[in-house]
């Protein structure tokens, strides 16, 4: 009997295969019908496509493998968004998709290969199934709405509406995963999801292990990632309820289209279409930079993708020196103080920063009471009150361990709270409050290593002045930036308070387009200023700082246009001179067009750039009484009947030579604190 009954349901299924209607073109698809390679359903939109695209195996002499998947219609080249049967592709050119009477999808390929789709839990009376305007492939049930949808298992695509997330009832957990190469839609290397329900951040993960972390959530989007808030193309959603928790985006702007993607490569990406040159172009990457590779300065450690590298957080020391020397910071930080869990310890506030990873929430709390409930844990390191849940309710987030996988995330980053031992406390908080900010900057707070790093440990081939309040040397960071270090000697005597109070004059003064103050550098009894490699000479020498001192620059500034060149990190063959050494050697031997880029070629008046020469020569002299007025310079560039005067020599334009230093009395200098401050508005 039971042989039988096994023929009668295979004379069946033949009856119903041979029954089938082929379709073409249209958005439905009925258990009557079947789409073959070749046709297409057409959501009404025009904007999605269904059908089967082919793809070259490298594994399997060549033979073209077949896959059932979603694309934008109209798009070169074919962009798919979704691939149905990633993991058992068909052979040959002769597949077909059909629906069997109980609603379930099944593939079948030239050697009669039979491929499910889907296994419905439920009897379905009506089926039907719909390429939505969305892009979602859904089965229908009459009026019973949806049994099945394709944006509850995603491939490498997040489309516009789908959720990335969990269904709580039925365990399902929606998560992206690239393709294998760019061409090649099997499982990929890359998932991108939720870690759990119950942890609302976003985890990249390669082959088990997290590459990059976003969150987690605070109220607004997930730490750390740079999105703006007032985007006007889309706008994210979290949700966190007792049905579903997932991750959304939602278009402001239906003329744009937009995806998510995981590559190949594992670059998490808003990709935008731009018809005009037929290309999809990220418009935002959220794992963009070395500071997004997940725990890459290793506990206690923070990274910074302006000036890439890692620091140790204040109060903190390097675990292993030696490692941190060759970039290698993955051993992280240790406390330069133990904590003694006692009312003793205490918090200090960090800002602008991406919350680390293994948080717990406790229970409803205001921000007092979270932070008085972490001193009464031992274990507890950390805390903040963010909207984790997205419900417009603060919640008390602490850390019970280290700190792993901090960055400095600047608008994108959140308020921490890091437990400290008394005696870093006041000494942290002092640091902290030496950046000040302006309408034009932030002034940052420079660690010692980097300084030194800069400066190739303050060597005496980098020391370009120096005066009553200590030498000033010139150097590098490591994204480039060459900079001016004033480091103030103990003899000086400027204490803390007057370093901060010179600091915010420094910050009025500036004028955005000249001179620029990076930050500072406090190390124990060490106070530094941290400039562009374009500081006056009588800043220099004696503090003195006045309108000539943005002349100065303005000179420094034409020079290096007219040259092509960098004033601080020129070099020439023939002597040591910098740039402005160099520019004033040539005009005194006559020879001053020798400076002139050569990319500029015969595309100039040779007394045109003579005359921009000599007002830059002027600009740079070492007496700033001797310099032009801005006005003056305007003049002269101007109107050429203005007769120039012969410029003197200009500051720093040589190197000190080694007679000049004595090994037991160090640099000549003054011995008292040369430093004048003058009572100065700011200036735009």
């Amino acid at each position: 009997m039971a042989s039988l009954s096994w023929s009668l349901k295979t004379i069946f299924f033949h009856v119903f295969l041979t029954s089938l209607i082929s379709i073409d073109a249209k958005t439905t698809l009925s258990p009557r019908q079947f789409l073959k390679n070749g046709q297409t359903l057409i959501s009404t939109n025009n904007r999605f496509e269904l059908g089967f695209f082919n793809v070259s195996s490298k594994t399997e002499s060549n033979r073209d493998l077949t896959y059932l998947g979603i694309w934008y219609r109209g798009i070169t080249p074919l962009t798919v968004v979704w691939v149905a049967n990633r993991d058992k592709p068909l052979r040959g050119n002769g597949a077909k998709l059909f629906m069997n009477p109980g609603g379930n999808l099944l593939l079948r390929d030239d050697e009669g290969n039979m491929i499910p789709l889907t296994r419905l839990n439920q009897a379905v009376d009506e089926p039907l199934m719909v390429l939505l305007d969305s892009g979602n492939l859904v089965i229908k049930d009459g009026e019973n709405g949806n049994v099945w949808e394709s944006f509850n298992f995603p491939s490498d695509t997040l489309l516009p509406g789908m959720k990335l997330g969990w269904e709580l009832k039925t365990g399902l957990n929606r998560v992206l995963t690239s393709w294998r190469t760019f061409e090649d839609p099997i499982y990929g290397d890359f998932v991108f999801g939720f870690e759990s329900p119950t942890s609302p951040q976003l985890l990249l993960d390669k082959n088990g292990l997290t590459q990059s972390r976003w969150g987690p959530w605070n109220g607004k989007r997930f730490s750390g990632i740079n999105m703006k808030d007032n985007n006007p193309v889309f706008k994210t959603v979290y949700h966190f309820g007792e049905t579903e928790v997932y991750f959304s985006f939602e278009m402001l702007d239906d003329s744009v289209l937009l995806r998510l993607v995981v590559s190949s490569m594992g670059a998490v990406q808003f990709l935008k279409w731009k018809s005009s040159s037929n290309v999809w172009v990220p418009m935002v990457t959220l794992n963009k930079d070395v500071c997004d590779r997940y725990g890459s300065c290793g506990p206690y450690g923070i990274c910074y993708a302006d000036e890439p590298g890692c620091r140790c957080l204040n109060g903190f020391i390097e675990n292993s020196p030696y490692d941190w020397r060759r970039l290698d910071c993955l051993d992280g930080c240790r406390r330069a103080n133990a904590l003694n869990c006692s009312d003793r310890d205490g918090f200090v506030k960090h800002g602008r920063v991406k919350l680390p990873d293994n948080f717990t929430v406790w229970k409803r709390m205001s921000a007092e009471k979270c932070g008085d409930s972490c001193l009464e844990e031992c274990s507890c390191m950390a805390y903040t009150n963010i909207d984790i849940y997205g419900n417009g309710i603060s919640e008390c987030v602490v850390w019970l361990d280290q700190l792993i996988d901090l960055r400095d995330s600047g608008h994108d980053g959140d308020e921490l709270y890091i437990r400290m031992a008394r005696v870093d406390i006041d000494e942290v908080q002092e640091r902290q409050s030496i950046p000040v900010k302006n309408e034009e900057q932030y002034i940052h707070l420079f660690d010692m290593n980097t300084i030194s790093a800069a400066t190739d440990n303050f060597s005496l081939a980098n020391k370009i002045g120096e005066g009553g309040f200590g030498p000033v040397y010139q150097g590098g960071l490591q994204n480039g930036q060459e900079i001016a270090v004033k480091r103030l000697s103990e003899s000086s005597k400027q204490g803390l308070q007057e370093f901060k109070n010179e600091m915010s004059l420094i910050a009025q003064l500036q004028h955005r387009n000249l001179v620029k103050l990076f930050g500072c550098c406090i190390e124990g009894e060490d106070r530094m200023l941290i400039y562009e490699g374009y500081m006056s000479p009588e800043y220099v020498t004696n503090g003195n700082y006045s309108m000539k001192s943005d002349v100065f620059s303005f000179g420094v500034l034409a020079l290096e246009i007219i040259s092509g060149q960098r004033n601080w990190g020129f070099q020439h063959p023939d002597h040591d001179f910098n740039l402005l050494g160099h520019a004033w050697k040539l005009w005194t031997e006559g020879r001053d067009l020798e400076i002139i880029d050569p990319v500029l070629d015969e595309s100039f008046v040779e007394t045109q750039v003579s005359r921009c020469i000599q007002v830059g020569l002027l600009c740079v002299q070492h007496v700033s009484e001797g310099r032009p007025t801005m006005s003056q310079v305007v003049s002269m560039l101007e109107n050429e009947d203005v007769r120039l005067s012969e410029p003197q020599e200009p500051g720093f334009f040589s190197q000190l030579s080694a007679a000049e230093f004595d090994p037991f009395l160090g640099w000549d200098q003054e011995t008292v604190n040369g430093l004048t401050v003058t009572d100065l508005t700011g200036r735009s």
